[in-house]
Parts: C-alpha cells; sequence; structure tokens
C-alpha cells in the first residue's frame, strides 16, 4: 500500500513538473515578439524564404541578397536577435532580412550592396549550406557576406537610401530610362518585397501593369511549388514543378510559388537593370553627374530660380534630403526638369537648350575653359576636372546676368541674336552654318545638326570642341565669341542697335555690311 502510495505521489510531482514547465514554455513561446505583421514563430521556424533548402531560422541570410541577417536588421530593440522586431525600411510589411528590396526603388539589394565596386553574381552555390552564396565568402563557412556600401556617405547604405548618390533624384527615376519609366504598381503578389512593375516574368503570361493585372491565355504555366507536409519538421518541405491553368496562377503566387522550374529558380531575377546614360561604368543612381558634362545632377534637374542646395538634414533617416520631401517620408524627390523639345531631362542632356552648344562649353567661360580630363579618381561619376574643393563640378557661366545661365539660355549675351545662329554661323553671313534637325541618332541630347564628324559618337561633351575660343565663330576676334560679344563685329556699334528695320533680327540689316 505505501509503495503503491510511493508511486502515485512519484507521478503527481512529475506530472506538475512537466506541467509547469511545458506552461513556461508556451509563455516563453507566445510572448516573442514576431518577425513582422504577417509572421508568427512557427512561419519563422519552418520557413525556407529563398529557397535554398535552408530554413530562414538557420539561413544566415534568408532573402539570399549576400547581405547577412544580422546586418539587415539594425537592431533597434537592442536584443541582437534580427528576427525580433526586424528592421522593416520601406513599411511593406516585410523585414529587411527577408525583403530584396528594402528600400522598394525597384533595384534590388543585391545589386545596391555593392555600390560602385565590381559587381559580383550570386552563384547559386552553397558549399556549406549556411544559406549564404559562396559567392560572398571568402571561403566557405567564413561567414562574411557584402558589406554594404554607402555611396554618399549619409550613414544610410545604398540598398535602403531612396536617393543613394544625394543628388535630389531619387534612385527609381534614376535607375529608369526616361522614356520607358515604369512607376511602383504598388503590389508584391509573391511577397519578396521587389513591386510587381519590376519582377522578371518569364514568358509574360502576365502583366502587372495592365487594369486587370491577371494571367489569360489558355498553354498552362509552370511554377515551382512549395510543398509544406508538416507544421514542425522542415525536412518534409519540398519544392516541385507543377503546370497549371493560368486562371490559377495567381493563387499559387500568392501562396509562395514562384514561376518557372524549380531548377530554373536562382534569386535576383528581376529589378530594374540600372541604366549608365554617359557609359562611365557607373549608373546614374550612383553617378552625381550622370551625362558627363560637368554640370553636377543636382543643379541641372532644378530650374534656376528654384535652386535649392542640399540642407544636410534628413530627418526621417531615408536617405533624401529634407529640401526634396514635402514632408519627412514623403520620398518625393526632385523631378528633373527638361528645358528643351527633346524627351531627355537636363541632367541627361548635354545640349539642354537644343542651340548646337554643348552645356560643357556653355558652362564655363571662353577663357577659363577646361577640357574634360577623361578620368575620375574617385569614382562618383564627376570628372576630374570639376572635382574643385569636393564634388562641387562647374559652377555655370551666365554672360548676361539674367539669372539664367548660357546652357539654358537661348541668347546668352542677350543681343537679340540666338545662340544657335551666333554659335554655327562660321561664314559670318547672318545665317547659320548648322541647323537644327530634330534627328538624334545617339541620343546624347545634341542634335544630328550640330554634330562634329561624326553623329553616333555617344556622350562627347564637348563634341570636339577643346577650345572654344577658336572652335567657335568670333567676327572681330577680340572680346569673346560672338555669341557672348555685344558686338560682334567690333564696330563700336551693339549688336542690337543695328537692327536698323526694328524687326527684331539685327542680322538682316547691319549698317556696316
Amino acid at each position: 500500500m505505501e509503495n503503491f502510495t510511493f508511486l502515485n505521489l512519484k507521478k503527481r510531482v512529475l506530472y506538475i513538473l512537466f506541467s509547469t514547465l511545458g506552461l513556461v514554455v508556451y509563455l516563453t513561446m507566445t510572448s516573442f515578439d514576431k518577425p513582422s505583421p504577417n509572421l508568427n514563430l512557427e512561419t519563422f521556424l519552418f520557413t525556407d524564404t529563398d529557397q535554398d533548402g535552408v530554413p530562414d531560422n538557420q539561413d544566415m541570410d534568408s532573402d539570399n541578397d549576400g547581405i547577412i541577417d544580422t546586418v539587415e536588421d539594425k537592431n533597434l530593440d537592442g536584443d541582437n536577435c534580427y528576427w525580433t522586431n526586424p528592421t522593416d525600411t520601406d513599411g511593406d510589411k516585410i523585414p529587411d532580412y527577408l525583403d530584396i528590396d528594402s528600400d522598394n526603388d525597384g533595384v534590388i539589394d543585391n545589386v545596391e550592396a555593392h555600390g560602385r565596386k565590381t559587381y559580383v553574381s550570386p552563384s547559386c552555390i552553397d558549399e556549406d549550406g549556411n544559406g549564404l552564396d559562396d559567392a560572398y565568402e571568402e571561403t566557405p563557412g567564413s561567414c562574411g557576406g557584402l558589406l554594404p556600401e554607402d555611396t554618399d556617405h549619409d550613414n544610410v547604405p545604398d540598398y535602403l537610401d531612396v536617393d543613394s548618390d544625394n543628388d535630389g533624384i531619387i534612385d527609381n527615376v534614376e535607375a529608369q530610362t526616361t522614356a520607358d519609366f515604369i512607376g511602383l504598381s504598388g503590389k508584391d503578389y509573391n511577397g519578396n518585397g521587389l513591386d510587381d512593375a519590376y519582377e522578371e516574368l518569364g514568358d509574360g503570361v502576365c502583366n502587372y501593369n495592365s487594369k486587370e493585372a491577371k494571367y489569360k491565355g489558355t498553354d498552362k504555366v509552370e511554377l515551382c511549388h512549395k510543398e509544406k507536409k508538416s507544421s514542425y519538421d522542415n525536412s518534409k518541405t519540398n519544392y516541385h514543378t507543377i503546370s497549371v491553368a493560368p486562371a490559377a496562377v495567381q493563387a499559387h503566387l500568392n501562396h509562395g510559388d514562384t514561376l518557372g522550374a524549380c531548377e530554373d529558380v536562382c534569386p535576383f531575377t528581376g529589378g530594374l537593370d540600372p541604366i549608365d546614360t554617359d557609359e562611365d561604368n557607373i549608373p546614374d543612381y550612383l553617378d552625381i553627374d550622370s551625362d558627363d558634362d560637368g554640370i553636377i545632377d543636382n543643379v541641372e534637374a532644378q530650374n534656376v530660380g528654384d535652386f535649392q542646395a542640399p540642407s544636410g538634414i534628413d530627418s526621417d533617416g531615408n536617405g533624401l534630403d529634407d529640401h526634396y520631401e514635402e514632408t519627412p517620408g514623403s520620398c518625393g524627390g526632385l523631378t528633373p526638369i527638361n528645358s528643351d523639345t527633346d524627351p531627355l531631362p537636363n541632367f541627361r542632356d548635354i545640349d539642354s537648350d537644343d542651340d548646337g552648344i554643348p552645356d560643357n562649353v556653355e558652362g564655363q567661360s571662353t577663357s577659363g575653359y577646361v577640357s574634360p580630363s577623361g578620368q575620375d579618381d574617385d569614382n562618383d561619376g564627376l570628372d576630374n576636372a570639376y572635382e574643385g574643393s569636393g564634388d562641387e563640378g562647374i559652377n555655370p557661366a551666365n554672360t548676361d546676368d539674367d539669372e539664367i545661365p548660357d546652357y539654358l539660355d537661348d541668347d546668352s549675351d542677350n543681343d537679340l541674336v540666338a545662340d544657335n545662329n551666333e554659335g554655327n554661323d562660321f561664314n559670318f553671313d547672318g545665317i547659320p552654318d548648322q541647323t537644327y534637325t530634330g534627328t538624334d541618332t545617339d541620343n546624347d541630347g545634341l542634335d544630328d545638326g550640330y554634330e562634329g564628324s561624326d553623329v553616333n559618337d555617344g556622350y562627347d561633351v564637348n563634341d570636339e570642341i577643346d577650345d572654344p575660343a577658336n572652335d567657335l565663330p568670333d567676327t572681330d576676334g577680340t572680346e569673346d565669341v560672338n555669341y557672348r560679344d555685344f558686338d560682334d563685329d567690333g564696330d563700336g556699334i551693339d549688336t542690337p542697335d543695328e537692327d536698323v528695320d526694328n524687326d527684331g533680327d539685327p542680322t538682316n540689316d547691319d549698317s556696316d555690311d
């Protein structure tokens, strides 16, 4: 009897002990801060976001962008745990460590993390199985990862910075051509953090920019299907290729499937392919002088009368200077101006006023003209010749002091004769020898009618005008070249006063002819 009582007592003690332990475990688990509003503890433990075969709780780089998870979390809660209260920079409810485009600019984090350094593509090989691509480990197991670049040194790394070169033009605008610009759709059906407007969608059966945004056609679509057979055993989560009817594709994407056969799934498909206007190997969103004319983008993007220099203040820490946001967090940025009739904004146009004289030439005085050196030692996109004391660029000349700098002024000397006449009339007969054609073969902003010996020479920013004093028309050979000379023929009579018939054109009735 005593023995039976002792056994019962032992069972009761063990029952109470394990019940208490179970309660502690339950309370501990339920008190965890969730990785994001859409994630719970089970999801964190048994999800493989990047489909690399390593569950997120064991994966050093859960979104496979080359930046390890502990780097992508700012640790604002001080707990040194990246999945509790994780950083969500762009507020899309996908924490940065799971978001392949953390600042929502359309340029994926893997690209932006390299900054101006040589890009290294992911190898899609992970020998040590830690979830970090071998391309970003010196040796398997070293656990290095990419060290995100901060191009403009504002303490916001490029992959989190909506204006990585601090020129006031947001990266999403600078990463695209003006003519083919695609705005954010605000949709992210596969939940990877990259806006659907910038996803590569394989065979084109889906058009997320259409109003309906759904699949059409009758041919079946291949998907890599994620099948989780058990919520508690990640080893039973597997992926296999399926073919579904177009009408069913969206539902599968909503549940984590991806387009294409599983063997073809590799991270970093999609996203914008950032353009490099001046072909200097620095994409525009990292280039402070995208057309290489010596006038920095921040200056060329703004109207002269409304120009605002950067304030040096970024209240919301998104990388965009407060001067270019109506309210902190609005992420507006500058809307680049276009002063002439071509489709190129000034910061991508080497002849912003279409007068045939390149901005690089008009931006400087004739006597003080400095040709581009072709060198860029600090790799910021601004030619060494125009660096000044620190990324200053050319301070645009203004011959007639009318608040419009010469590179935007149709009549730089205000003598009633347009620059496209005075700058292109080499036989001094009042009629320009080179005229506007409306064709721009190399798409550099300089009309073919004004190009030198090669109309397809790309961004030749001074277009063979290496010495403006001798390469541009100068009737009297004194003072300045004609488009900057108030008395072109040096007869002592100002050019406007030679308009005898008062028709506004002094070229057709010069009293000295």
